[in-house]
């Protein structure tokens, strides 16, 4: 059995790590699929009716949040 590494992560080498803590979370969260997007919950949790985003896509996920969600496109443009 293959042991994990336990150094630490390069942190020079993502910007994650200059965030505030909360930030770091969500971007961590994003990155690995255990977000509050209806597509992580569905799918890991089978929490929801679906998958499906409001503005009737197939997948709420991360992606679809910031490029493409009708309902956040303003929002979504701000950042």
């Amino acid at each position: 059995m293959e042991r994990m590494s336990t150094a630490s992560p390069d942190r020079s080498k993502d910007p994650i790590y200059s965030l505030p803590r909360h930030d770091h979370v969500i971007i961590s969260r994003l990155r690995t699929g255990h977000s509050k997007l209806r597509h992580d919950m569905y799918s890991r949790l089978k929490v929801g009716d679906s998958s499906g985003c409001p503005c009737e896509a197939p997948r709420q996920d991360a992606s679809h949040i910031r490029l493409d969600c009708a309902l956040l496109r303003e929002t979504a443009d701000r950042m």
